[in-house]
């Protein structure tokens, strides 16, 4: 995986732009793009996320911990987009394309004021209903 290019977005966050097309067979390429914005976990994600839960508001802080012990300091949110059995020759135009496509459709929504938190907010739901099966 080579990493391509580094965004900056106003949020304050930054988006890695990665290239990880690999050959196949003889001429055909398998084409892979990746955008990936790591975010970093902070308690406050949690606060916010959870202050008008009654379920959870007393254990936030306790929360927090468990959320940054399982998953460690960084999140990330990542976009992949593949083809499969490309032509040599349309390699290099197909994986700008993606990227194109990506810059124009989905590059908005992530420099967005509250797109860390909201994705924060679906990952903190996601720990949860995952921590209430193994309990």
């Amino acid at each position: 995986m080579r990493l391509i290019e580094n965004i900056a977005l106003p949020n304050g966050l930054e988006i890695e732009i990665y290239d990880y097309s690999r050959k196949v067979a003889g001429d055909r390429w398998f084409v892979g793009f990746m955008a990936r914005v790591p975010v970093e976990v902070k308690e406050e994600h949690f606060v916010n996320a959870l202050k008008n839960d009654m379920q959870y508001g007393t254990q936030i802080r306790e929360l927090f911990e468990e959320f940054y012990e399982k998953h460690g300091r960084l999140v990330y949110f990542e976009i992949k987009k593949e083809r499969n059995f490309i032509d040599q020759r349309e390699r290099d135009g197909l994986w700008e394309t993606l990227f194109n496509n990506f810059k124009a459709h989905v590059l908005n929504y992530m420099k967005h004021k509250e797109f860390e938190q909201r994705f924060m907010n679906r990952r903190i739901k996601d720990f949860l209903e995952k921590r209430l099966w193994y309990r």
